[in-house]
């Protein structure tokens, strides 16, 4: 299958280690959660370890993926291709000399780029790891996971992609600070009443948000005027 897709794809499948990190990271935190369902799940001690099991499995597989991104890994042959290939930098930042210096590049060492990619891929070696979690999953045993359990792990798993195209835009911003957990606070419909004769602002039916069903909304900038009398709600 991995012959008619499209190269883009194929790069993707040959080196993108760091999706497959986010997923098995994503996965165990998804195991996590399931100790914290003890309370509604009939769990015994055979499904406790089930899932400490999974665990393991899932933690060898990511210090796999550790140790596919070490240079150790290379063959000398490959890291003195490297070495000639990028020993010296581009001069400049500007762009459009980046760009002309991309593509001289290419026109003078694109067969030598070439076999660094074949290199590199047949060393790194994922796609002999592609179905490892599949047969992960699917080896498990079904007496000692309840339907319940298999359910969220599954959901987990195939769910990642999903959340990841939805996610994973934003996480570059992380590191510059960019990202923080907003609190809302919601006024209620309740205390419409308090707030239509407040002396800061006045608020009219027409103007409150939420006074109908299926029309509540974030009544944000009204907070301050109601401090003390209105009530958080939880979606």
């Amino acid at each position: 299958m991995a012959e008619r897709l499209p190269p883009w794809a194929k790069l993707l499948l040959e080196f993108d280690v760091d999706y497959r990190k986010r997923r098995l990271h994503f996965l165990i935190e998804g195991l996590n959660r399931l100790y914290q369902l003890a309370d509604r799940m009939p769990f015994t001690d055979h499904h406790w370890k089930a899932i400490d099991q999974l665990k393991r499995h899932l933690y060898n597989c990511l210090e796999d993926l550790n140790r596919r991104t070490d240079i150790a890994i290379f063959k000398p042959a490959t890291r003195d291709l490297v070495e000639d290939l990028f020993r010296s930098a581009p001069a400049g930042a500007d762009p459009e000399k980046l760009k002309a210096y991309a593509l001289h590049f290419v026109r003078q060492h694109g067969k030598a780029v070439d076999d660094l990619i074949e290199r590199l891929s047949e060393e790194i070696d994922l796609n002999s790891r592609t179905g490892d979690i599949d047969a992960l999953l699917a080896g498990c045993d079904a007496r000692q996971w309840l339907p319940e359990m298999r359910h969220e792990v599954l959901v987990d798993y195939l769910g990642f992609p999903f959340w990841d195209v939805l996610t994973f835009p934003m996480m570059p911003w992380r590191e510059t600070g960019e990202l923080h957990e907003i609190l809302v606070d919601r006024i209620s419909p309740q205390i419409l009443r308090l707030c239509r004769n407040s002396a800061a602002a006045p608020l009219s039916e027409a103007s409150a948000s939420g006074i109908s069903p299926h029309s509540f909304r974030e009544a944000i900038a009204r907070t301050t005027i109601c401090l003390g009398a209105y009530t958080r709600w939880i979606d």
